[in-house]
């Protein structure tokens, strides 16, 4: 079974903070934005420390336009001691 989820921070987050995400499709594109009131993709619980963070493995890209498509597989971080 397959499930498209499409959202904002907040549930992205609660799906990765449910162990529920088996794969990644992550538009990027060739843009800057930010400040302290800027919305993240990822919210939730998130991780203090890149040794605790997500990894995508198995990771493909392919330009489409003037954006990037990056596909993965998430894992945790398979470096951390």
């Amino acid at each position: 079974m397959n499930l498209l989820v499409e959202g904002g921070g907040s549930v992205h987050g609660a799906f990765f903070d449910a162990g529920l995400v088996d794969k990644v499709y992550a538009f990027v594109a060739p843009q800057i934005v930010g400040g302290e009131t800027s919305l993240s993709p990822i919210e939730g619980f998130g991780v203090g420390l890149m040794a605790d963070s997500w990894h995508l493995s198995r990771t493909r890209s392919e330009q489409i336009g003037i954006d990037w498509l990056i596909i993965g597989y998430p894992q945790k971080n398979p470096y951390a001691p």
